[in-house]
């Protein structure tokens, strides 16, 4: 009788062991899962993080570059306007070289 009562004990041991050894794997998984998240979550907010500074980055560079091409636009409108005011001064003293060298051509044919 009392072996079969030193039995049941052990059994009953064995059996409260094995739960034990359950318990500590079942959270050691958990701890392992929740530490798995954790770097998914980090990685997931990391990566949401550089899209974020990608699209501030993308969005400074256009309007410098956007900044540039009105810059460059500008210098080159500027630059067309100057050349017209050149060819302008140009005709015009070209017209009064001609004007006075026909002059001088009537003045000396009346002479």
């Amino acid at each position: 009788m009392k072996s079969k009562a030193i039995e049941r004990t052990l059994a009953r041991i064995l059996e409260i062991d094995y739960q034990g050894v359950r318990l500590e794997k079942q959270k050691e998984e958990q701890r392992e899962e929740k530490e798995r998240d954790l770097k998914k979550l980090q990685r997931d907010m990391e990566a949401d993080y550089m899209h974020e500074a990608r699209k501030e980055a993308k969005k400074l560079y256009d309007e410098i570059v956007g900044q540039a091409d009105a810059e460059v636009h500008r210098i080159r409108e500027d630059g067309v306007r100057e050349n017209q005011r050149i060819r302008a001064l140009v005709d015009q003293n070209r017209e009064t070289l001609l004007r006075k060298a026909f002059e001088m051509t009537i003045i000396s044919a009346k002479e």
